[in-house]
């Protein structure tokens, strides 16, 4: 299992007004942008910018969530034998949007790297569904050494 964060963007704006030409719900514009230069910002040498490794998302400026991982970042995210951790850098991410008032929060998630072969995702999925998890989100990254990382945001129903 890895660690993948999720946050809406946009928290919508509901509106007292009763006018016709006012809609029930009102949203900013450029809440991506805003939400991503969160992530890109430079908080000086022990907290440099994040680099987005694989993301996904639906309704992103109208109330909807941006799913992501990202790369560890050079000398800062490793693990106990000073090799590179994306799940820290990730949860370190996370807990950035957080302090900038956003409602992230880290979910682990099934992951894989898969062979960029016909087949290897759908191979993924049903082991995946095959230890009694519902699959509902995938976020792929850009292609690796290792192959293409996938997760797969699950649920276990009772």
């Amino acid at each position: 299992m890895h660690v993948q964060s999720k946050s809406p963007v946009n928290p919508a704006a509901f509106s007292d007004e009763v006018e016709d030409e006012i809609g029930s719900v009102e949203y900013k514009l450029f809440t991506l942008a805003d939400f991503l230069d969160v992530l890109a910002r430079d908080d000086g040498p022990g907290d440099p910018p994040f680099n987005l490794a694989g993301t996904s998302g639906h309704d992103l400026e109208l109330g909807g969530e941006l799913a992501f991982w990202v790369r560890a970042r050079d000398g800062i995210d490793l693990d106990q034998n000073g090799q590179p951790d994306h799940e820290l850098a990730t949860e370190r991410a996370t807990e950035r949007l957080r302090d900038a008032g956003y409602d992230a929060r880290a979910y682990h998630v099934q992951a894989k790297h898969l062979d960029d072969t016909p087949g290897a995702l759908a191979a993924f999925a049903r082991e995946v569904s095959g230890r009694g998890h519902h699959i509902l989100e995938i976020t792929v990254g850009a292609p690796e050494p290792d192959g293409i990382p996938v997760q797969l945001f699950t649920a276990t129903l009772a």
